[in-house]
Parts: C-alpha cells; structure tokens; sequence
C-alpha cells in the first residue's frame, strides 16, 4: 500500500511486488482507481525472457472472465504493445485449442465473436505455440489460464536446466558446469 501510495504521489516511477498479486492488484485499484471504461484490472506483459515481444494478458488476476473482459484486456495489451515494444498495430490472438473459430470452450467462442466485430487488428484464435512463432503480438487468455501457462513455462525452464546441466556434465571437465 505504501509503495503504491508514493507511486501516485510522484515520488515513485514504477511499483514491482514480489509479494502477494491479490494484495497488489487491491492496492492499485483502491490507490490509482481504474482506467475508464475498465471494469477490472489484468496483470500483463511481455510473455518471460522466451518470447520478449509477445504480450500476454491476463497473467492471472482474473480467474473466470466475461467476453468483455477480455476484450478490455486486449484493449490494455495493444497499448502496452504500441508504447513499450514500439509495434504500431498489434496483432491480437486469442488463446484457445485451435485455430478455427468454432474452438474452445463457450467463453472463447463468444470472445473470439468480440473481437471479430471490434476495431483490434485481430487475427483469430491461436494455440500455445504461437508465443514462440510471432503469429501474434498480444495474446488474451483469462487469468485461470494466463497463470497455469505462466508457471508452467517457468516450471519447465527449471526443469530443462537442471536436465542439461546433469546431461552435460559428464562431458565438461569438473567446475565449468555453472560457472
């Protein structure tokens, strides 16, 4: 609450919490309000060190959301994406199973018929390999999904390099492995 409190003041730039998302997300709305328009906040941006220009959102403040809701988020990423990654039309995706329209579940569907009727420079829904083939510059999910996606990459990253480091150890002479 502090740190956000100086951030709206002026005397701060920028807030990064290494604690509790709820209690972050609480203390922005409560300190800083919302955006108009907006009905909730997301938690965004770019998707880990593996996909530096992809931008995801919602990253997990939101566990079960509205189409419209997604449609701000997507909103909220295009802007993030225009002013920090200096791509001047985004291309929005929005996760889901498969390409095709008619893919995944009641709320994709709907959402992905939002999108299509607004003015995004929306290209349609887009599976989990597209954060690495740079199909989309912004991809929507709920926060539910945003976070499992986000802890799971982080998981796996940790995992594969324990596993090269065990697998290429046994090539490498003693003390160069994490050196």
């Amino acid at each position: 609450l502090t740190a956000t409190k100086l951030l709206k003041s002026g005397d701060g730039d920028v807030l990064v919490s290494m604690g509790s998302t709820g209690a972050s997300m609480a203390s922005a709305v409560l300190v800083l309000g919302l955006m108009d328009g907006l009905d909730r906040p997301c938690i965004g941006g770019p998707f880990l060190g593996l996909a530096p220009r992809t931008v995801l959102v919602d990253m997990g403040s939101n566990m079960d959301c509205r189409p419209a809701m997604l449609l701000d988020f997507a909103a909220l990423g295009v802007v993030f994406a225009r002013s920090f990654l200096e791509i001047p039309d985004p291309k929005v995706g929005l996760l889901s199973v498969g390409e095709e329209a008619a893919k995944g579940n009641r709320q994709v569907q709907e959402t992905h018929q939002l999108f299509r009727e607004s003015r995004l420079n929306f290209i349609g829904s887009v599976e989990g390999m597209d954060f690495f083939t740079q199909r989309a510059d912004v991809i929507v999910c709920d926060g539910f999904v945003g976070n499992i996606l986000m802890k799971f990459t982080e998981g796996l990253g940790s995992a594969l390099f324990s596993f090269l480091q065990t697998q290429l150890s046994s090539r490498l002479e003693p003390g160069e492995v994490g050196a």
